[in-house]
């Protein structure tokens, strides 16, 4: 059958339009199934992102980097071979300072003929011990006196020392421990209520205890803001923020609010709460701030660089990025790039050099 060159050109057409459909499709595909196994990974595979230098050899295998690699590799286990990991003696275990009560157990031989017996040594058997928490009330006693040849005179009284908070039962110490259980043991107020009754027959109502973890706050807060200037001024801030689930009354659930951390290097950690992951969270903090600031991807942080440069040409802040993150993108992909998992045996190299 005769076909017509305008026929032709329009099956050629479609033949060409068809394979780039199919292509489309396929490379639609490989990226489908991408997605699936990584997905698979996440739910069923392993989370640590620790690797093992066999393993990292044997996906380089064939490649230029394979034989680099195994020389780094040798090369460091030859130079700082890895110590066997020994168990940390009970002396180094137990600090130095903790008072020692010491409980002798004459043997019944002895106690029954002292005088037939000479003593020649001594075993001692260690155990670490603990006390309670105990309540009890202290009575700060201010003796009162007037003077013998003059009894016009006012009595004189030595005057009362300051309490943390003024007209409150509450000491110092105590104070610090509902702090402490709050903030570092995780123990709400009323769970430290219950305890406190039940426990030792205390009767202190979780809304007293309120009032003085608000007014204890209130009094840190100079130390705070201290803080928060001592790390504003290094120059170099890690940030970064987490998810806090929070109370939110009269909404039936948890809101989700966010921790935002700002750490410098040898000077301490700030917190800041706020119920969002919006870019005016940073203000506070980062509103005058001038260095380098190091954070994941998140893009808050480089939107937050750039008004500040805009809005403050002088204060110039260099926004770092985070290893860990970067790291981790060339881990999901190691299986299937070789160089990824040569990229992965030089961050690893790079760790050890800080180590």
């Amino acid at each position: 059958m005769d076909v017509s060159l305008e026929e032709y050109r329009l099956v050629v057409a479609e033949r060409d339009r068809l394979a780039r459909e199919l292509a489309n499709v396929r490379t639609e595909m490989g990226f489908l199934s991408d997605k699936v196994q990584y997905l698979l990974k996440q739910l069923f595979g392993a989370k640590s992102e620790k690797i093992n230098p066999d393993q990292m050899l044997l996906l380089l295998e064939g490649t230029p980097a394979a034989a680099q690699v195994e020389a780094v590799l040798e090369a460091e286990e030859v130079a700082a071979p890895r110590p066997r990991a020994k168990r940390t003696p009970l002396v180094e275990r137990l600090p130095e300072n903790l008072p020692v009560v010491e409980v002798v157990i004459e043997p019944a031989e002895v106690q029954a003929e002292p005088a037939a017996f000479k003593r020649i040594g001594e075993e001692v058997t260690v155990e670490l011990d603990v006390t309670p928490a105990k309540f009890f009330k202290r009575h700060i006693i201010r003796p009162k006196y007037v003077r013998l040849d003059d009894r016009s005179l006012p009595p004189v009284v030595a005057p009362a020392p300051r309490r943390v908070i003024e007209n409150s039962f509450a000491s110092a110490g105590l104070l610090v421990m509902i702090l402490l259980s709050k903030y570092s043991d995780h123990l709400p107020l009323y769970r430290q209520e219950q305890i406190f009754k039940v426990r030792y027959g205390v009767a202190l109502s979780r809304k007293t205890m309120c009032d003085w973890v608000g007014q204890v706050a209130h009094r840190l807060g100079m130390i705070y803001e201290a803080l928060r200037d001592e790390i504003r001024r290094s120059g170099y801030i890690q940030a970064d923020e987490t998810p806090v689930d929070y109370l939110d009354p009269g909404s039936g659930r948890c809101g989700q609010g966010y921790l935002w951390t700002y750490r410098a290097s040898g000077m301490g950690v700030l917190f800041e709460w706020f119920p969002s992951r919006a870019a005016d969270c940073l203000q506070r903090m980062l509103s005058t701030f001038k260095g380098h600031l190091q954070s994941d991807g998140y893009a808050v942080y480089a939107a937050h660089c750039t008004k500040l440069a805009q809005t403050h040409p002088g204060q110039d802040v260099e926004l770092l990025a985070c290893w860990a993150h970067v790291r981790r993108k060339f881990f999901e992909a190691k299986e299937d790039s070789p160089l990824c998992a040569g990229v992965l045996a030089h961050i690893q190299q790079l760790y050890r050099i800080e180590a």
